[in-house]
């Protein structure tokens, strides 16, 4: 990964829009931005449902639940070989991570909301030391991933913020307690999110889609 090339103010639109309206709204944003949605050899790709019009056709059951909640869809482009590997474009991996920290940041909220409405003994659950504790160690990170996203000029760097953002979206969805467990939950997003960067840029595309 070269320099960075991809304006900043780019990357503060899709977090902008991960944090507004999700994680599907995010990603439409980057495919709209003359990034080829990434796809397996044999053509098959995961993508925000209805973003690829007539070039691709929905594979309909072959779709995991969860994946879906989250407004996608797996896909099959007829002719895989139209478009160049998205994973060449320099900045996929860091405008997905700005997609993905808008995501988890707004989760982060709602878990903020969440433990102020819930009180054990009288007292509300975010009074809680070790909550409290552990919500400030989720802001500190995000604030970290956020300066991330102008410092990474590097793949390893890159992969680095992502997993910094798995390991915060982790430790938020255990917030929830076993609410974030729900498939229609908020939190699937952050779940889904993770699929979505293996698929993307990750190195296991085709085991995510469910192909050898």
């Amino acid at each position: 990964m070269p320099a960075t090339i991809t304006p900043p103010d780019l990357f503060d639109e899709l977090t902008d829009l991960g944090r507004e309206q999700g994680l599907a709204a995010g990603l439409r944003r980057i495919l709209g931005n003359a990034v080829p949605a990434p796809r397996t050899a044999s053509g098959l790709a995961l993508v925000p449902r209805g973003s690829c019009g007539a070039e691709a056709v929905a594979t309909g059951p072959r779709t995991d639940p969860l994946v879906a909640a989250a407004g996608l869809e797996l896909v099959r482009f007829a002719d895989p070989a139209a478009q160049s590997d998205p994973r060449d474009v320099p900045d996929l991996a860091l405008m997905l991570a700005a997609v993905r920290l808008g995501v988890t940041s707004r989760l982060l909220d709602l878990a903020v909301d969440h433990l102020s409405a819930r009180r054990v003994e009288e007292a509300a659950l975010i009074d809680k030391p070790l909550l409290r504790a552990q919500i400030a160690d989720a802001v500190a990170d995000l604030e970290l991933c956020r300066h991330g996203l102008r410092t990474a000029t590097t793949p390893a760097a890159a992969e680095a913020l992502h997993a910094c953002l798995a390991r915060t979206a982790w430790s938020i969805s255990t917030l929830f307690g076993a609410s974030g467990y729900v498939l229609d939950h908020a939190a699937r997003e952050l779940y889904a999110a993770e699929l979505v960067h293996s698929a993307w840029v990750g190195s296991a595309i085709d085991h995510v889609v469910g192909e050898a």
